[in-house]
């Protein structure tokens, strides 16, 4: 199990709560200091995140559901800018532009994240603290070690509230390759995988080949310009719902209506790969279980996948908790397009979200960086202290 310095000792139950018993300071700033202290002895280095940044990196990375809870600002000049709506994004950002050549390395830092509320009443704000492991190879160990660290900072009666989701896209990857799922139709239903609802919709709806109004609606929008196509395709998205542009140019509007055209004529899934994917889809059980669950509900999956999801178990079985505080439910990630492989999110009965985080191996390149393996993660500080 990938471990961190200096951490805070565990108890025989695996709880460290008990550490910040007797403590009248608020829990939020002891985690704070503790996080910090970490951080340091790992050979972290501190990153300083503006809370005002150009909007587009958001925009491009994320995807439509950021987008609509951006919080952007007026302004003369013609960089569009928003209210900082994700650390991980902005730190990355931050790695980009330093002065030094090489971004990689481990890095830490404290902010403020902003969104609007989801039905755009008021704007959001919430203290985070966080970490990036820039161009660090990932692996089952090293992804359940940062679970365990951001665990280990939790007072007991915290822990009592929480449960850690875990999941990994690698695995969903795996088995649509094991089942043959054709080319184009596999690329969407993984850039479906962090829209749980949306994915489980295209699979339960059978994906059947039909024609695309996608499609031509991008090619209308191109023969009527910039200024008549933009808005010939607000009022068209207005009537669909489907988001495609927020935040984005006409060039990308049309892109991304090409490759959903394209996508939705490719071709459906046939009986057994629905049903395989379906029940795949609904597992939800202790990280250490998944393999006899599997074998339980005789769902095969094929060498590479099974290796993997041993691993996994194998990894979760070792850490000192009590196993039904780490469940594997599939498609589990916050909705941003970035995460590309394991995801992690530990949330209270009432969907209360305390820490997540996950892996985004394209996120540097696609920001205008070196490519290069990444993930990280980051803990809701005012939701920590309302628990507590």
């Amino acid at each position: 199990m990938a471990c961190w310095p200096t951490g805070p000792a565990r108890s025989a139950t695996g709880s460290v709560g008990r550490a910040f018993a007797g403590f009248s300071r608020r829990t939020n700033v002891m985690v704070a200091e503790q996080f910090a202290k970490i951080m340091k002895a790992s050979g972290a280095v501190a990153l300083n995140i503006g809370e005002v940044l150009p909007a587009r990196p958001f925009l491009e990375a994320a995807g439509e559901y950021l987008g609509a809870r951006m919080v952007f600002l007026e302004g003369s000049s013609n960089v569009r800018r928003c209210l900082t709506p994700d650390l991980t994004i902005a730190a990355c950002l931050a790695r980009i532009h330093a002065s030094d050549d090489d971004p990689s390395g481990r890095f830490w830092y404290s902010g403020n994240v902003f969104r609007e509320s989801e039905d755009e009443s008021l704007v959001i704000k919430r203290r985070d603290i966080g970490m990036e492991l820039i161009g660090e190879d990932s692996s089952p160990e090293a992804h359940l070690g940062m679970c365990d660290l951001w665990w280990r900072l939790l007072p007991g009666k915290v822990q009592e509230q929480v449960r850690v989701y875990v999941d990994d896209r690698d695995m969903f990857a795996m088995l649509l390759e094991d089942l043959a799922v054709a080319g184009p139709l596999r690329r969407r239903l993984l850039a479906a995988y962090n829209r749980p609802d949306q994915l489980r919709a295209m699979i339960n709806g059978g994906m059947e080949p039909r024609p695309s109004t996608h499609l031509n609606i991008a090619k209308m929008a191109v023969t009527l310009g910039v200024d008549k196509g933009m808005e010939f395709l607000a009022n068209w998205v207005n009537t669909q719902s489907d988001g495609v542009t927020v935040g984005r140019s006409l060039e990308e509007i049309c892109d991304r209506l090409w490759m959903l055209g394209e996508l939705e004529a490719a071709g459906g899934l046939d009986e057994s790969q629905t049903t395989v994917l379906t029940n795949f889809l609904a597992l939800e059980c202790p990280m250490a279980n998944l393999p006899s669950l599997l074998a339980e509900r005789q769902i095969k999956v094929g060498g590479r996948l099974l290796e993997l999801i041993k691993a996994y178990a194998e990894e979760a079985g070792q850490m000192n908790w009590e196993p039904e505080r780490l469940i594997f439910r599939p498609a589990n990630a916050e909705r941003l397009d970035y995460y590309s492989g394991f995801s992690f999110q530990a949330v209270t009965k009432n969907r209360e979200r305390v820490f997540a985080g996950g892996r985004y191996d394209g996120l540097m390149e696609q920001l205008g960086g070196t490519a290069m393996p990444a993930y990280g993660g980051s803990i809701n500080l005012d939701v920590l202290e309302a628990l507590s």
